[in-house]
This record gives structure tokens, C-alpha cells and sequence, in this order.
């Protein structure tokens, strides 16, 4: 069930407390704090939303906070989407990366090369706007990935992640 929309401005204002809150504590244990977007899934769409949440962050204005940029979640029930622009719009506000590919039409954690995204881009990105952060692979344990050995799935992430940053 999605939020009446008439509540957003009141559900903002209670993310921008939560998140101010959670900024001192970060402070005082010397901590970062990544707000991750989400996969759009109809209905209020403030957290799945790049741009929402880089102007949370720039409002809330702390060092303590910045935003993990999930590249499944991006393509999640959305159409066209340029994830260019998403990693250019996060700019300075980017600390952390979760890492993984998708179909585009569900959050499959697929390891990088298996979906739609296209890394080469991705890393040119991350270049340009001189990424230093987080890169963590986020990618599905399943049978299906991994057969009966985790070992693989580790073995061919770590390949792909290394493409990415070629």
C-alpha cells in the first residue's frame, strides 16, 4: 500500500529528521551514513528518485551523509532510463556504489554483464565525476549463479567488477 499523496510533504519532513538525527550519531562515532535509492514500484516515488535524494542530502548539508547509488534499483519500474544522468546527478554526493545488473524490468542482482547496463559507460561516468567511494558488488548467492559453489559467483564477479574499472 502506497502513502495518500497528500502526506508526502509531512513523510519528507520526517525522512529529513530521521536523516539529521542519524547524522549526529554518525558524527559522533566518526561514521558515514549512505541513504540507497529504491526500486520504483509504483505509487509515492521520493526514494527511488536521483534527484530527490541529492537534494536531501544537500539540504541536510552534513559530511556524515551521502548517497549509495544501486544500479539495479535504478531500472526498476521505470521506462527509458538514462543511467548516465543518474550517476552525473549524484555528483559529489555519491560515497557508495552497489553493484549489479539487471533486466530492467526487476531488482535481479545479476553479476555486471549479464544485464542491460552498460558498464564501459558506467565506469566513464564514475570518472567524470571522479568517484572515490564504495564500490560493492551486490549480486545474487542463488543456485542459479552460483551452482553449488560460491566460489564461482565470487570468481566471476570479481572479473566482471574488474572490467568495469579498466
Amino acid at each position: 500500500m502506497f502513502p495518500d499523496l497528500k502526506d508526502c510533504p509531512q513523510m519528507i519532513h520526517k525522512i529529513e529528521e530521521s536523516a539529521r538525527e542519524l547524522t549526529l550519531f554518525a558524527k559522533r562515532f566518526g561514521i558515514k551514513i549512505a541513504i540507497e535509492n529504491i526500486p520504483y514500484l509504483g505509487g509515492w516515488d521520493f526514494g527511488s528518485k536521483i534527484s530527490n535524494l541529492v537534494k536531501l542530502i544537500e539540504k541536510i548539508d552534513s559530511d556524515e551523509l551521502g548517497l549509495c547509488l544501486d544500479t539495479g534499483h535504478i531500472f526498476v519500474g521505470r521506462e527509458n532510463v538514462d543511467l548516465s544522468r543518474n550517476v552525473l546527478d549524484c555528483g559529489k554526493s555519491l560515497i557508495a556504489l552497489h553493484i549489479q545488473d539487471t533486466d530492467g524490468e526487476k531488482d535481479q542482482h545479476w553479476l555486471p554483464g549479464e544485464g542491460i547496463i552498460d558498464w564501459s559507460k558506467f565506469s566513464e561516468d564514475l570518472g567524470s565525476i571522479n568517484y572515490q567511494g564504495i564500490f560493492m558488488l551486490e549480486v545474487s548467492g542463488s543456485q542459479k549463479w552460483t551452482g553449488h559453489n560460491v566460489n564461482n559467483v565470487l570468481q566471476r564477479g570479481l572479473a566482471g567488477v574488474r572490467r568495469i574499472l579498466e
